[in-house]
């Protein structure tokens, strides 16, 4: 969904808190746009009802190359109906954020304490702004 400089600064953060490489940042952060986009792809094939049209759409989102991923979605978006649309974009943001919290999971597990009261106290920060 990101090119490899474009991981989220709060992920980025985070990452480094835990003591991860960029490199292991990169990887990881690849792994779990590359699993949402799966799953939203196959939840798209095996849960919704598109036309012709959008069949070919979805046909281009499945073959885009790596990082071309967004336009090819933005595309396939654009011939959605608005509550196709609205079933979509909850659906992605679902499958992302429960992909999130399997890594922040665990990421969490192998900290040690001091590590883990770091990561909460910058996650509460984050809730609060």
């Amino acid at each position: 969904m990101r090119g490899k400089n474009d991981v989220p600064s709060v992920f980025l953060t985070l990452c480094r808190i835990g003591e991860m490489s960029r490199q292991e940042i990169d990887d990881s952060w690849s792994k779990i746009t590359d699993k949402t986009f799966l799953e939203f792809s196959r939840w798209l094939i095996d849960e919704t009802k598109l036309s012709d049209s959008q069949a070919v759409g979805l046909q281009k989102l499945v073959e885009a190359p790596q990082g071309e991923e967004q336009k090819a979605l933005g595309q396939l978006v654009q011939t959605f109906s608005p509550d196709q649309k609205q079933q979509a974009s909850a659906k992605l943001l679902s499958s992302l954020v429960a992909n999130l919290q399997e890594f922040y999971n665990t990421l969490y597990q192998g900290k040690t304490m001091e590590q883990k009261q770091v990561i909460d106290a910058f996650l509460k920060s984050k809730e609060e702004n």
